[in-house]
């Protein structure tokens, strides 16, 4: 079992620095030609004109049937392509659902994330809570894996130790004092610090009103 990291320190008040196959549609086969050339072969016959009108009207049918044959695997093809779309955007629209970029500064968590997180991240958001953390704080990175994915890049996170990328974000790591890290703020209610469990923020945030054990 890994070592538990309960919060960073800062040294410097404020603000922290890190240590195929392919599928073959038979449209064109070859004996089809074939037959249509056997066909021409035996349209000679000692009938004249007659004969002659005959085995062209034999080959104009020949070319018919062949014509419809090709227009038949089009439109299959052509139905084949269509579903083939549709099933690409429906996927796509799936995987946009359900796989969210992640939004926050510090590392995506491997942890997938529960009901509860998902509900306790919505109410902090509601009360005005902000976490605030350092992307190379291992403390930070336990309390973001006790959320999830889901729930943690729905979290209200201030980074602290990237001054040049979020300097907003440090000013207000700054105008709070913080100290140690993780933090915990929210208006009207006393911080907290160091890594929390989902039921003491459940209760901090006034999603639960049961008393402490």
């Amino acid at each position: 079992m890994g070592t538990r990291h309960e919060k960073c320190l800062s040294a410097q008040g404020g603000l922290f620095h890190p240590h195929g196959q392919a599928i073959d549609h038979p449209i064109w086969r070859p004996k089809d030609w074939s037959e249509l050339h056997r066909r021409r072969s035996q349209a000679t016959c000692p009938g004249g004109r007659r004969c002659l009108r005959a085995s062209i009207h034999r080959i104009g049918i020949d070319f018919q049937h062949l014509e419809h044959r090709v227009g038949v695997h089009v439109e299959q093809m052509k139905g084949i392509d269509v579903l083939a779309v549709l099933a690409v955007i429906t996927l796509g629209s799936s995987m946009k659902v359900v796989a969210q970029a992640w939004n926050q500064p510090i590392p995506e968590p491997a942890t997938e994330s529960t009901a509860q997180t998902i509900k306790l991240s919505n109410q902090l958001n509601e009360v005005g809570a902000r976490f605030f953390g350092a992307h190379w704080c291992p403390a930070c990175k336990e309390q973001m894996k006790l959320f999830g994915k889901q729930a943690g890049q729905n979290l209200n996170y201030v980074e602290c130790g990237l001054p040049e990328k979020y300097p907003e974000q440090v000013n207000q790591c700054r105008d709070e004092n913080i100290r140690s890290i993780p933090t915990w703020t929210r208006p009207g209610s006393a911080r907290l610090e160091g890594v929390q469990s989902i039921n003491t923020l459940e209760r901090w945030s006034g999603l639960r009103h049961d008393q402490k054990n």
